[in-house]
């Protein structure tokens, strides 16, 4: 059975390679699924008659599975919650993992997915800020506008893990700047916010910070203005993309939440088709797929 899903997986794989954001997407979405077929990845992974590019996206599926695993040792409560135990297999299992990716990199430098999850094992283990910007830029290289690497990204800048608020603002307000017309990578703005409630919510912001609806205040023009660049007026729906429902329910979260732009969220939530996603409500309510149908109830979404 596990050898059936590794071919299955692969074989939905092959048909994406010059489409790096479905590509990294699906590998994402499949390490889970794939952690009791570790062992039939490692074998194809050294079969001899692995086509080389089977083997590098089989090496990159490997090592986004082992974070899996690893996280699912660890548990995904705050440090202080975890096991005494579970810390040494948590970091052995992340540094193979790691390894792995730059053995799939060895192969083809800019992989979108060994290059990405690379940014992934870096947050359980940890490593210099220049080393971050480093992982960074090789995702970038990859593909410059990738969604998963810089939503990696802004999650180590920010204050519960490598960063600061202002760290993690500034990259969400650079990224909205600068990316092109028609990408919801526009979307690490609200994405930023999403993750600054999460992080009073937990205690763990800035000491001296500004509250969540301060911050909001702020950046609300901004966020609208990320919107339109991805999305235009609304007459018609955003571009196709790997991520759109993730930045549909970003937006949608902050817009409709907001004082002045509430006719622009209730947009974005109907273009989710009721469909919710865990980012950003997981970060921002107890019941995030409660908070979400609330919302949509209240805006009048049809």
């Amino acid at each position: 059975m596990n050898i059936q899903r590794v071919e299955t997986v692969l074989g939905m794989l092959r048909p994406l390679r010059n489409r790096p954001e479905e590509h990294v997407q699906l590998s994402e979405l499949m390490g889970e699924e794939l952690m009791g077929a570790v062992d039939v990845l490692r074998e194809r992974c050294a079969h001899p008659h692995t086509h080389p590019d089977d083997r590098v996206d089989l090496l990159a599926l490997l090592g986004t599975t082992l974070v899996d695993v690893a996280w699912e040792i660890r548990g995904s409560g705050p440090a202080s919650s975890v096991r005494k135990s579970a810390w040494p297999d948590f970091r052995e299992i992340l540094t193979e993992a790691d390894e792995i990716l730059v053995a799939a990199l060895r192969m083809v430098p800019h992989h979108p997915d060994a290059a990405t999850f690379r940014l992934f094992t870096a947050l359980g283990l940890g490593v210099r800020s220049d080393e971050w910007w480093n992982r960074f830029e090789v995702a970038r290289a990859a593909h410059p506008t990738l969604y998963a690497a810089h939503r990696a990204m802004l999650t180590a800048l920010c204050a519960k893990w490598y960063g600061s608020d202002e760290l993690m603002f500034d990259f969400g307000r650079s990224v909205a700047e600068q990316a092109p017309p028609g990408d919801p990578l526009v979307a690490m703005l609200p994405l930023a916010h999403a993750e600054y409630l999460c992080s009073v919510m937990m205690g763990r912001n800035t000491p001296g910070g500004p509250s969540p609806e301060a911050a909001r205040m702020d950046d609300e023009e901004a966020v609208m203005a990320a919107s339109w660049k991805w999305a235009g007026d609304g007459s018609r729906p955003a571009p196709t993309h790997a991520h759109a429902l993730r930045a549909h329910n970003l937006f949608g979260w902050f817009l409709g939440t907001s004082s002045r732009f509430q006719d622009r969220g209730r947009w974005h939530l109907e273009q989710t088709r009721h469909r919710y996603h865990s980012m950003p409500w997981s970060f921002v309510a107890d019941d995030p797929q409660g908070a979400y149908a609330e919302l949509c109830v209240r805006l009048g979404v049809r």
